[in-house]
């Protein structure tokens, strides 16, 4: 058996990653994303779920990985993808317009 390189135990463990979170997306945002693998898995499977016919469930979990990283550019070409493909399955002229300014904060910000 190795020594330990330090004497960190599981409670100090978890306090650093605590700061290390609240560091990285701030104290006011639910951390429960990190369960589901980060802010691009769940970018990712918001494109899967736009791909699959579920555009509606797809908008609030692309929102959710942008609200994480706002300025990751992949994250937010996804959340562009997922409110056009909102847009093209909406038959409600007020709900397309709805999308499309989501559409056109998720391409500005795509461009970084």
């Amino acid at each position: 058996r190795r020594d330990a390189l330090c004497s960190l135990d599981d409670l100090d463990v978890l306090e650093f990653a605590r700061r290390e979170v609240t560091a990285v997306v701030g104290p006011d945002v639910d951390a429960r994303f990190f369960l589901a693998g980060g802010a691009f898995k769940l970018a990712e499977r918001a494109e899967a779920l736009a791909n699959e016919g579920r555009p509606r469930l797809a908008a609030h979990i692309a929102e959710l990985a942008s609200s994480a990283a706002p300025d990751n550019t992949r994250i937010q070409s996804i959340r562009a993808v997922v409110f056009q493909r909102c847009i093209d399955g909406e038959n409600s002229l007020m709900a397309k317009a709805f999308y499309a300014v989501y559409l056109r904060d998720a391409e500005i910000r795509a461009k970084g």
